[in-house]
């Protein structure tokens, strides 16, 4: 109480309203992007990256990256490495998807990275870093056998590609 019996009260309070916008908008983006970052709800996390996984950007390709390599749900990281795959010729995209190979426990998380990674209907070219990440997944003792399959497979096509030179 203060002066002549009067009463300061502090409230928080939480409100809920409502922004429209297109995804290119700069707030509704960052409001996208604060979505994959900072909410404790899962499903939130995943409609964010599946909206956000069409988007250009560095900021976009850094959250997606960051859900893809330490969301807590498979489902979100899922989410997040298929929107890696527009970036996928960037280095850190790459660099995160073979960290989520040799990483994530994950069976289906795992898949998805090798099928951005080393997609199936397209020839893969030698990289020494990839074949070097391949090799030690075929290496490890885990029991994957599509990831080992494709694994095998990416390298055949890798030496298949060295040899035409």
């Amino acid at each position: 109480t203060g002066e002549n019996g009067a009463v300061r009260i502090v409230v928080d309070q939480v409100s809920t309203r409502e922004i429209a916008g297109r995804v290119e908008d700069e707030d509704v983006r960052q409001l996208l992007l604060a979505g994959m970052r900072e909410t404790a709800d899962p499903g939130i996390r995943v409609d964010s990256a599946e909206i956000l996984k069409n988007q250009d950007g560095t900021d976009i390709r850094d959250a997606l990256i960051s859900s893809a390599q330490h969301d807590p749900n498979a489902a979100v990281r899922i989410k997040a490495v298929d929107g890696l795959r527009r970036f996928a010729s960037d280095a850190p995209a790459r660099q995160a998807l073979r960290f989520v190979l040799e990483h994530d426990e994950d069976p289906g998380v795992r898949s998805e990275a090798i099928n951005v990674l080393v997609p199936a209907d397209r020839p893969v070219r030698f990289n020494p870093e990839l074949a070097a990440t391949l090799e030690d997944i075929l290496r490890s003792e885990r029991q994957d056998d599509y990831l080992r399959l494709r694994c095998m497979q990416s390298l055949a096509e890798m030496k298949a590609a060295l040899d035409l030179y």
